[in-house]
């Protein structure tokens, strides 16, 4: 079965890094997960007339829109990490963060910093922000997270 997008999930850690307490993000949409990797280019001999390619970083980017909700923790957590320069533990997962039963989840979990957020008023809609996000430097590197319920 394919997964649809309303079936993923955002959480934010309430907790700590090491005992996360995962809450559910339920005020956002249009999430979309930018996956790049950075290559450098080899011209060796041996496989000419090709060029081949080595990958080094992967750059997450996820970015999504959410409303300009005053009392929603999410939105709050993100004007706060923007204006203090600050991160926020946050997982993106293509499923449940507790799977049923034989199932996997998986995703991006990094403390993100705020790339940028971008306000919108539409006269035909929410007042809304378009936020993108990049890994933050912080003690905690940056995981792909898979959890399976026995």
């Amino acid at each position: 079965n394919v997964v649809a997008g309303k079936d993923c999930y955002a959480y934010g850690n309430t907790g700590t890094h090491g005992s996360p307490t995962w809450v559910e993000t339920g005020n956002i949409q249009d999430v979309k997960l930018g996956d790049a990797i950075t290559l450098y280019e080899l011209k060796l001999r041996k496989n000419r007339p090709f060029s081949t390619n080595v990958p080094t970083l992967l750059g997450w980017n996820p970015s999504f829109k959410i409303a300009d909700i005053a009392s929603d923790p999410l939105m709050l957590a993100l004007v706060v990490a923007q204006n203090a320069g600050s991160c926020i533990d946050m997982l993106f997962l293509d499923g449940l963060v507790i799977p049923a039963s034989g199932n996997t989840s998986q995703g991006m979990r990094a403390d993100w910093t705020v790339e940028k957020m971008d306000r919108s008023e539409s006269g035909d809609e929410a007042v809304m922000y378009d936020v993108s996000l990049k890994p933050g430097q912080t003690a905690n590197v940056p995981a792909w997270f898979s959890v399976t319920t026995a």
